[in-house]
């Protein structure tokens, strides 16, 4: 179903009409971002903002993504600098997984979103959800030494960046 809703552009089109969106652009890249309260949201979408490509992040309703929207001047849909956000309603697991599918990159929280997102076949980042005693620090160190296999600088900048994103390390 993945690959079948990934390879056409009509679906794809559907997908996001029927959501009351505007389809993916061809100069546009899609970022959906699903993540708990301790993300650094606003320096995301400051270093997005800030990009010479265009990105549209797709976030859901209630969610921190969401409530930085406003709360940074901006009126979802419409472009600020190379960043726009549209707010999502929280969706049956069917159409998140289509969203997840449609994306060129996943924010992703806790373990469900988690594996939908490594089933997506898309590049991800994950914010493990917090526990006791760093429980979720250790499974996210386990996950990012599997994932990533190596000490090459790849490796290492994306387990940073997953690291920041779980308060593990300062934004910089």
């Amino acid at each position: 179903r993945r690959d079948v809703f990934r390879n056409s552009p009509k679906a794809i089109a559907g997908f996001f009409a029927d959501a009351g969106l505007r389809p993916p652009g061809e100069a546009e890249r899609l970022i959906s971002l699903f993540c708990y309260p301790q993300a650094p949201v606003n320096r995301l979408f400051d270093i997005l903002e800030s990009g010479q490509t265009k990105i549209r992040v797709l976030t859901f309703d209630g969610t921190p993504g969401a409530q930085a929207v406003p709360a940074r001047g901006m009126t979802p849909g419409r472009q600020r600098g190379a960043l726009s956000v549209d707010v999502l309603p929280f969706l049956p697991p069917d159409d998140y997984d289509r969203v997840l599918w449609a994306c060129d990159l996943n924010f992703v929280r806790g373990e469900d979103s988690f594996v939908r997102a490594q089933l997506a076949a898309r590049p991800l980042v994950w914010q493990a959800y917090p526990q006791e005693g760093e429980a979720h620090r250790i499974k996210l160190d386990a996950f990012l030494s599997r994932y990533c296999g190596g000490a090459h600088a790849g490796a290492k900048s994306l387990a940073g960046f997953w690291r920041v994103w779980n308060g593990f390390a300062p934004a910089e």
